[in-house]
């Protein structure tokens, strides 16, 4: 004798009453897996709400958050974080865990204007890489405003720039006219603006024996900076860095180096 599951009556009626999927609809969702795309099966979110594996969406709908703004006939639809007056991200992750992400976001703007990055025609494909702003020096304009140093007598800790980039501008305070500012490491092409106010500072290089200022160099060699003056140091070479000052309407050329 072979025993249904289904209950008698009136226990079935109830449960199959209205019921008009069949057999192969029912089907969508046997083993589907949470948070996965798979094909002919339900989407069911995960624990984050997260579903991995939609491509090509053409249709009108949501993805992770996204609106997606078009219809079938729309081959390839707009794809909104958030709505206006609702801020969104888009949030993307390498693929090492607890290696930070790469977030979109939006600011507010002046008006109700649209931002659009757009790339030129490309000969090929390209990777662009955005390096380090605070800390590598081919980051055009890595430091922005002024960067605060405070000249030591040893020329250590806050009497350092620091390297961030191809340009900074380097307010510096200085208690003693012997007190010591040390350029960053020499990489070609970097330029560092600096202002002195009271008392001016001595100006060293980070190996002051090998590296020169102006063609001097020596093991304690430094160039003197006078107070309320401006001076551009720029690296020329892994060993070399030149520059000049700007007291008032006066330009000259930056003190060699020498101990």
């Amino acid at each position: 004798m072979v025993r249904s599951n289904i209950p008698s009556a009136p226990y079935n009626a109830a449960i199959l009453s209205g019921v008009t999927a069949s057999a192969g609809e029912l089907n969508y969702t046997d083993i589907t897996t949470a948070g996965t795309v798979q094909a002919s099966k339900a989407v069911i979110t995960d624990g984050n709400k997260d579903v991995t594996g939609f491509r090509n969406v053409t249709a009108t709908g949501a993805v992770q958050g996204a609106t997606l703004v078009g219809t079938t006939s729309v081959a390839s639809p707009a794809i909104d974080a958030g709505s206006s007056g609702a801020a969104g991200s888009v949030d993307i992750f390498p693929g090492t865990a607890s290696r930070g992400k790469i977030a979109l976001t939006a600011a507010n703007s002046a008006g109700d204007t649209t931002t659009t990055i757009v790339n030129a025609s490309q000969a090929g494909a390209r990777t662009y890489t955005i390096p380090d702003a605070l800390a590598s020096a081919q980051f055009l304009l890595g430091m922005q405003g002024a960067v605060a140093r405070t000249a030591t007598s040893d020329g250590l800790t806050t009497g350092i720039i620091a390297d961030a980039g191809l340009l900074q501008f380097i307010a510096v305070t200085s208690a003693s006219a012997n007190n010591i500012i040390v350029l960053p490491t020499p990489t070609p092409g970097t330029i560092i603006i600096g202002y002195v106010g009271s008392n001016g500072c001595e100006l060293r290089t980070s190996a002051p024996a090998t590296v020169s200022i102006n063609g001097g160099a020596d093991a304690s060699a430094e160039s003197a900076i006078g107070a309320n003056m401006m001076f551009v140091a720029i690296c020329t070479s892994a060993t070399s860095w030149h520059g000049f000052t700007i007291t008032g309407t006066t330009l000259a050329a930056l003190e060699a180096a020498a101990a």
